[in-house]
């Protein structure tokens, strides 16, 4: 079996006879692990060449094993397997010198499941032939004041020597009676090697030791006082006092080149091995150092150790008061240091980086210095009540100086915890934003901010155990509150500087939708002035950093649009409509131009169905013009020209009527000069028939009227052409047609010459038939 570790010398004697300890190897013990858990030490002590190191190098095979080896006995090690840990050998010579330790502490766990830390301890023998009395009894004092379990190991008998050898610490016991109701030792335990004396009545093993132990420390009558006091002292300074009778190893043991085999052990030997060794290791019987009732940690163990060696080795054998003071100096110091330390663990949350309320680190420090102090008192000291009083004063004092270095602390982290928590509030808010570039909606704004404010001031209450009303979390939101006031004019400064870029941004577009187009319908311009707003609020969006929330206001939107409406829309609208304005007022002069056009410029008349299609046209140029000046969306209705047509209609209305009175006028002149020149050519006709009585004369004058008619109607329809534009005459013209019905009824008032005569003659019935044959002519043109 491979033993861990290795003996470690940790006291000597110097050649002066002074002690020296190797405090570093003592200390080496203190593993981060284990220097917290109580200890429990077993150290084995007795007379020179009496089989220390041999037995505890079993104990170190058992605390090696496993679970299931201790369980099973295998833990003792193979049969030819050399035992090895602590050194020994089998000579007169003696092996161990002062005190040594196992280099390495065994963790392991009570029944009731605490863990602690078992120290094996091997002192040197006493009363050998180089030591001095004085040094046989440091070593032994030494190792029972530190030892939980001491193994007093004694060959052959438990005589009245091994007991005088004991007395020196009955005067210890009454010392420490005095001031305490305990035991100064816990467990000490006689071990008889080779015991042969009465087997039958005392056996091996625990049983008999119990036995010899009663009938050994027994009070009786018949014994000398000195010898019955002996035995009280010895009862009144342990807790436990009992006895183990072991058998004889077997004389392999003496012999040339024994190596502590197992097989070299006689039977008997290794049964009180098996019934000893879990006897004192075994997690229900493995034993608590405690001094003044105090559990003894392993970091607290080192101390005590040193404590004690100092007033051993001050030079003579101390007396029983100074061992005393030692260990109840010892224990006020161990527990000034407890009391430091739980003042330290409970402080520990005011002493780092994370700050908490003034108030709490003052509740926190009052709560230390209870617990440290319930902690000193709770022990049990040794000593002077009045030094014990002295120093939980002085530590008290110590606590309470350490109060204002807490509040500076905490004070400087508060500052820090500060900025920390505003920095965090405006990384919130801006996210990835630089604030300088912030522009967001105010709702959004808003939003950011109620979100952050919730988080970082539930965070700092949360984080430092504060209340909205504690004024920490008051000033802190103060501080966001001024952050926040920041925040809103850097966004409304930013906001607005991009409203000017997104006014400039409408300009353009509107400028590019209505260059070469001076005048549009007014949907038209809505439609385009909406393209133009959308271009500038998504124009304006492209610089916000976040979306704006539709289901909130947007008041710099809002201010975009009224204020392209105010004032960049009423610029376009007015300049379209003045620009409107001319073109309708153009349109129309150009329509009134094209209409008189058509009469010429002597304004001659027309056909009436020459006037309709000349009209058509005008208007449809009129039509094509206007389109050509004014944009309009499909599908409008176009107002403007609905306003132009009534206004030509109203004009053609006019002109028609016009083209009516010139045509009547034409007509009215050709009828006035067929007139004329009928009157001139029959005003003789009367006379002439009076003496003019020829019939062939007669028939003469009607052949003339004839040809009168005819000319004057010729000359008739000629003026009437010439009233008209390009003497233009059309098919079913009702002005020429009502001009030459005129003159058909108008020729009927010029008589003709027998009609007249026979008028004369009083024969009308001969002039109508006259004149019926004559006037035939008059269908034709």
């Amino acid at each position: 079996m491979v033993e861990l570790g290795r003996s470690l010398q940790v006291v000597d004697v110097n050649s002066d006879r002074s002690f020296a300890l190797d405090e570093a190897a003592l200390r080496a013990l203190l593993t981060p692990e284990l220097r917290a858990l109580p200890v429990a030490v077993l150290s084995v002590a007795g007379a020179f060449r009496g089989g220390k190191s041999f037995l505890l190098d079993f104990f170190l095979r058992y605390l090696n094993a496993s679970d299931a080896e201790r369980r099973s006995g295998a833990w003792l090690g193979g049969e030819r397997e050399p035992l090895t840990g602590f050194g020994w050998r089998a000579s007169l010579d003696r092996c161990t010198t002062g005190i040594h330790i196992w280099s390495r502490m065994f963790p392991m766990t009570l029944s009731n499941g605490e863990q602690v830390a078992v120290v094996l301890m091997d002192t040197q023998g006493t009363f050998d032939n180089e030591s001095t009395i004085g040094e046989c009894t440091t070593i032994f004092a030494l190792s029972t004041l530190l030892s939980s379990v001491q193994i007093y190991n004694i060959k052959g008998d438990l005589g009245g020597d091994n007991l005088q050898h004991l007395q020196y610490f009955t005067a210890i016991a009454r010392l420490v009676q005095d001031n305490d109701a305990g035991y100064p030792f816990q467990h000490l335990k006689f071990l008889i090697r080779d015991w042969t004396s009465d087997v039958v009545n005392y056996p091996h093993g625990a049983e008999g030791g119990r036995r010899l132990i009663e009938r050994v420390l027994q009070v009786r009558p018949e014994q000398p006082p000195q010898l019955q006091e002996l035995r009280r002292d010895l009862r009144s300074c342990f807790e436990n006092i009992d006895c183990f009778l072991m058998a004889h190893p077997g004389y392999n043991v003496g012999t040339q080149g024994f190596q502590g085999c197992l097989a070299d052990l006689q039977p008997e030997f290794r049964t009180c091995l098996l019934e000893l060794v879990p006897l004192v290791l075994a997690p229900n019987r493995l034993v608590v150092k405690r001094i003044g009732g105090q559990k003894v940690t392993a970091d607290e163990f080192i101390h005590y150790f040193k404590n004690y060696m100092d007033l051993f080795n001050s030079g003579n054998l101390p007396e029983p008061a100074t061992i005393l003071q030692a260990a109840a100096e010892t224990g006020l110091l161990l527990a000034t240091e407890a009391a430091r330390a739980e003042f330290a663990n409970h402080m520990e949350q005011c002493a780092g980086a994370r700050p908490m309320a003034p108030a709490a680190v003052r509740r926190i420090h009052a709560q230390a210095v209870a617990a440290a102090r319930e902690l000193f008192t709770a022990r049990r000291l040794m000593g002077n009540r009045q030094n014990i009083d002295q120093a939980l004063a002085r530590i008290t004092t110590e606590f309470e100086g350490r109060l204002q270095d807490f509040i500076t602390i905490n004070e400087a982290n508060m500052g820090k915890a500060y900025n920390e928590a505003v920095n965090q509030y405006v990384e919130l808010v801006l996210g990835t934003t630089a604030e300088t570039r912030l522009c967001v909606g105010p709702a959004a704004l808003e939003d950011a901010h109620n979100a952050a404010y919730a988080t970082v001031v539930q965070g700092f209450k949360d984080m430092f155990e504060v209340t909205s009303s504690d004024n920490e979390t008051k000033q802190l939101i103060r501080d966001i509150n001024a952050r926040y006031t920041s925040l809103v004019q850097i966004n409304e400064m930013n906001n607005s500087g991009h409203l000017s870029g997104a006014v400039n941004e409408y300009v353009s577009e509107m400028n590019r939708q209505t260059e070469g187009q001076p005048c549009m319908s007014t949907s038209l311009l809505n439609a385009k002035h909406a393209s133009a707003l959308q271009a500038a609020m998504d124009f304006f969006k492209s610089k916000r950093n976040h979306s704006s929330d539709s289901s909130h206001c947007d008041s710099y939107l809002e201010r975009l649009e009224r204020d392209i409406v105010n004032n960049q829309l009423v610029n376009y609208v007015r300049l379209n409509k003045a620009n409107t304005a001319a073109v309708v007022m153009a349109v129309v002069s150009n329509y009134k131009d094209r209409m008189a056009q058509v009469f010429g410029m002597h304004m001659k008349c027309v056909p009436p169905r020459k006037f309709v299609e000349k009209e058509r046209d005008v208007r449809v140029q009129t039509r094509k013009m206007y389109q050509e000046k004014i944009e309009v969306a499909e599908g409008e209705p176009d107002s403007h020209w609905v306003e132009i047509e009534r206004t030509i209609d109203q004009h053609c209305a006019q002109v028609q009527e016009n083209n009516v009175e010139l045509n009547i006028g034409a007509v009215n002149a050709a009828i006035e000069q067929y007139r004329k020149l009928m009157d001139n050519k029959t005003e003789p006709y009367p006379a002439l028939l009076r003496w003019v009585l020829s019939p062939a004369r007669l028939i003469q004058l009607s052949l003339d009227l004839r040809r009168y008619h005819q000319a004057s109607k010729t000359e008739a329809i000629a003026v009437f052409k010439a009233r008209r534009r390009d003497e233009l005459i059309e098919p079913n013209d009702y002005y020429y047609e009502d001009l030459k019905a005129k003159i058909i009824e108008l020729h009927k008032r010029y008589k003709n010459p027998l009609q007249i005569m026979a008028i004369e003659l009083s024969n009308p019935l001969l002039g109508h038939d006259v004149m019926s044959g004559l006037n035939n002519d008059d269908s034709d043109d």
